[in-house]
């Protein structure tokens, strides 16, 4: 997801204009100029000990840490930072599967905190990687409790540009959620499955699957979530951006914002009822999404829209 119009300082901050084809264009001069020039620059370019070298900082991995989290640096890809609470969060996710502190539900939550994490990433990656190809410069991703950003410098973006960037995540989720399915049918057998009628012993079947089986089914099914609730009208959520985009090219901004902060207000609402009532059943879920951006965009609009008719008064 992408901050909103409302919390992005970063947006407002960052200046740039494309720079995909320029850095392109500008490498291939570099490299003509050194090919052309020959002697000792090309000699050293080529021998063995240099290309190791430079795959050897290429492959590098950089870790620092600030703000409760670390950052992560590593070839080309822009820095990616995560808060220590994400790992907590998906912990408390996966309580069905550890609850009993038996040793293949611990290890099948294992994976799957992991795989949340990973998803989490993926999903951001596909923002950067879309808007990359449309000239935004990634600058940092971030994930935490609350899901994850994608930061890019500010450029001059089309509307179709703009959704493409957005619909990229939960196309993301929604490839993964579709592959752990087809894993699961074709390369992990079933192995929860009753024996056959006529084998010669039995006995009863496993009360818990196997880890990864189970892992990648969970998986599945979370990414598959994911990008249905990442598309959902509210703010900070990809549905919320895509219809604020959608109504602000045929309206303008402020009813763009006051349509997508009261749909956002209803679904963050009933999203909260939802919370409360899994958390009686004794379940912890991820419920998105939040109240406060969307009643901030709400509250925002009715104001751009008194002023407006203010100062159509005579």
């Amino acid at each position: 997801m992408f901050p909103s119009p409302l919390s992005s300082p970063v947006h407002g901050k960052m200046k740039s204009t494309s720079w995909a084809g320029i850095s392109t264009r500008s490498s291939r001069r570099s490299k003509r100029a050194r090919v052309g020039s020959g002697g000792a620059e090309l000699l050293r370019d080529s021998h063995p000990l240099s290309s190791v070298r430079r795959q050897q900082r290429c492959k590098k991995l950089k870790i620092s840490s600030y703000d409760e989290g670390l950052e992560f640096r590593l070839a080309s890809l822009p820095p990616i930072w995560i808060h220590g609470g994400l790992p907590i969060v998906a912990i408390f996710l996966t309580f069905p599967l550890w609850h009993g502190f038996h040793g293949p539900g611990i290890k099948t939550a294992a994976i799957v905190v992991v795989g949340i994490i990973f998803s989490l990433l993926a999903h951001e990656l596909g923002h950067a990687l879309i808007a990359h190809r449309c000239g935004a410069k990634p600058v940092l991703i971030r994930l935490h409790a609350g899901g994850g950003e994608a930061i890019c410098e500010v450029n001059d973006r089309t509307p179709w540009e703009d959704r493409l960037i957005t619909l990229a995540g939960p196309a993301m989720n929604l490839v993964i959620g579709i592959a752990c399915f087809l894993i699961l049918a074709t390369v992990l057998p079933d192995q929860t499955s009753p024996l056959p009628n006529d084998s010669l012993w039995t006995k009863p079947p496993p009360t818990f699957g196997p880890p990864l089986p189970r892992a990648v089914e969970w998986l599945g099914w979370l990414n598959l979530l994911w990008a249905a609730v990442n598309l959902l009208p509210a703010f900070p959520l990809d549905g919320g951006h895509l219809l604020y985009s959608v109504i602000e090219e045929r309206s303008g901004p402020q009813p763009a914002l006051f349509w997508t902060g009261l749909l956002g207000t209803v679904f963050a609402v009933a999203a909260k009822i939802i919370f409360v009532g899994a958390l009686l059943a004794g379940i912890v879920i991820w419920s998105p999404p939040y109240v406060s951006p969307n009643w901030k965009a709400l509250k925002s609009a009715r104001r751009s829209g008194a002023d407006i008719v203010n100062l159509r008064k005579p």
